[in-house]
């Protein structure tokens, strides 16, 4: 049983021919497309090709109808054959082009905001027992142990407290001792006096006795170099190597004066056998 499809144009009702995917209305002419169960009207600018094919005369009998019943009695008429090789070449779609996805995520900062003196995330290949208590960076060990051992109120008063309150307390304190340890004066920016701030405020935390270390913090908050000083020193340091540079000419331009001085005094000493005894007399 034939397929019947519906002309968009006319509304006409038509059997589909089998075999065959583009041809003409007998209602309106107009040059249909089959697809799916609809008919697609063709534009004539893509299917001027085939506006010359002799197309089959259907009888009066075969037109459209207002009569819905009529429309379904309307005879096939003649399709128009349309070469497959013919047709133009249908472009391929493309794929969506789509973002790259990112193999690497970026590292996550697991430090807590809410506790700044815990310590950040470390490196277990980072990181030590100190005295049984915790784990806490290598680098804080070296500089920890001096003064607790000369000071034992810094582990007597730490007594009792968690492991976790340990490491915390001894990484507070190992970083302040670090940072003196290392920073020079010159590198005390004022960023870098209000992170060391932060750390002995952080510190203080731990109710350890710093008394022995407040002068410390006092030296590092009021370290800093007056900026005209800096530049007469620098000035002056120009000068000198500027007149080093010129004793190292003069010294040069000796060394070379005195060895033409010497090539002179070959060349006279030449000159002197050559010549004869001016001061003697001819005699008889």
């Amino acid at each position: 049983m034939a397929r019947l499809v519906r002309c968009p144009d006319c509304e006409n009702i038509l059997p589909e021919p089998a075999g065959y995917s583009v041809y003409r209305c007998m209602g309106c002419r107009a040059l249909l497309q089959v697809s799916g169960r609809n008919l697609q009207r063709t534009t004539q600018a893509t299917w001027t090709a085939f506006d010359d094919v002799p197309l089959p005369q259907a009888p009066p009998s075969a037109m459209a109808t207002s009569n819905p019943s009529s429309r379904l009695s309307v005879p096939l008429h003649a399709p128009l054959h349309v070469p497959t090789s013919s047709l133009p070449p249908i472009s391929p779609i493309p794929p969506p082009s789509l973002p790259p996805i990112n193999v690497h995520p970026p590292p996550v900062n697991i430090s807590s905001s809410h506790n700044s003196f815990m310590t950040p995330y470390t490196p277990v290949s980072e990181e030590a027992n100190f005295r049984g208590v915790g784990k806490i960076r290598k680098v804080f060990i070296p500089v920890s142990e001096e003064p607790i051992s000369q000071k034992p109120h810094l582990w007597t008063s730490q007594e009792g407290r968690t492991m976790q309150c340990h490491r915390w307390a001894y990484s507070a304190l190992g970083r302040v001792l670090h940072f003196l340890r290392n920073v020079k004066i010159k590198d005390l920016t004022m960023e870098k006096k209000a992170e060391f701030d932060k750390l002995w405020g952080e510190m203080n935390l731990f109710n350890f006795d710093l008394t022995w270390l407040a002068i410390k913090h006092d030296q590092v908050m009021n370290a800093g170099v007056d900026e005209e000083m800096l530049k007469v020193v620098e000035e002056q340091k120009k000068n000198i190597s500027s007149l080093e540079l010129n004793i190292n000419e003069m010294k040069l331009q000796l060394v070379e004066a005195e060895h033409k001085l010497e090539e002179q005094k070959v060349v006279l000493a030449d000159l002197d056998r050559n010549m004869p005894n001016l001061d003697s007399v001819i005699d008889f």
